[in-house]
C-alpha cells in the first residue's frame, strides 16, 4: 500500500485505494487454506496498477537501452581516437630536433626540413635511422640527469654542419651529427 501511495503522489491521475476494498479474509469450508477475495473495483485498480508499472518498466528499459547505445559510441570513439594516438607514435617519422614541427627528409645524402636545416651526409653515409637513435638515446642520457628542456642548434664545424644538442640548464652539450 506505501508503494503505491508513493507511485501515486508521484505519478498524479492514479486512483487511491480506500481501506474499505482491501478485501476480506474468508474462510472456506471445501478449502483448508485462507483466502482474500477482492471485490471487483479493486481488481480493476490493481489491474490500473500493474499496466501503469509495466508501460513505466517499458520507457525505463528503452532509456536504459538509449544510454548503452550512447555510451558503445563514445567507447568506439574514445578507442578510435586512442588508435589513431598510437599508430601517429608508431611512425618512422622523425620531429625536426630544430623547429620541432615539421619532419626530417632524407634525400641521397642530404638531411632537410622546411625550418631550413640542412646536413650533407655523403661523407658519413648517415640515415634517419641513426638520427633517430643519437637523437633517443641522448635524450634519454640527458633526461636521466636534468629535468631542463636541450635545445638543438646547427652549427659550423671544420666547414661542415653539425646538429648539436645542449640544455642551458645543466649544460649538457653533445654532437648529434
Amino acid at each position: 500500500m506505501e508503494e503505491w501511495e508513493h507511485v501515486r503522489t508521484e505519478y498524479g491521475n492514479l486512483p487511491s485505494i480506500p481501506q474499505s476494498k482491501r478485501g476480506k479474509l474468508v474462510h472456506t469450508s471445501s478449502q483448508d487454506d485462507l483466502e482474500f477475495l477482492m471485490s471487483e473495483e479493486l481488481e480493476a485498480d490493481v489491474e490500473l496498477v500493474l499496466s501503469i508499472m509495466d508501460e513505466l518498466t517499458e520507457e525505463l528499459i528503452k532509456e536504459e537501452q538509449a544510454l548503452l547505445a550512447q555510451y558503445e559510441d563514445d567507447i568506439r570513439f574514445s578507442e578510435d581516437a586512442l588508435c589513431d594516438a598510437v599508430r601517429s607514435l608508431h611512425t618512422d617519422d622523425i620531429i625536426c630536433p630544430i623547429c620541432q614541427k615539421d619532419y626530417l627528409h632524407q634525400n641521397k645524402q642530404v638531411l632537410f626540413c622546411s625550418c631550413g636545416l640542412r646536413l650533407d651526409t655523403a661523407h658519413d653515409g648517415i640515415s634517419l635511422d641513426y638520427i633517430r637513435r643519437q637523437l633517443d638515446h641522448y635524450s634519454l642520457e640527458h633526461s636521466s640527469q636534468c629535468r631542463g628542456k636541450p635545445q638543438f642548434s646547427l652549427e659550423t664545424v671544420m666547414q661542415t654542419q653539425t646538429l648539436i644538442m645542449n640544455c642551458p640548464t645543466c649544460c649538457f652539450m653533445e654532437i648529434i651529427v
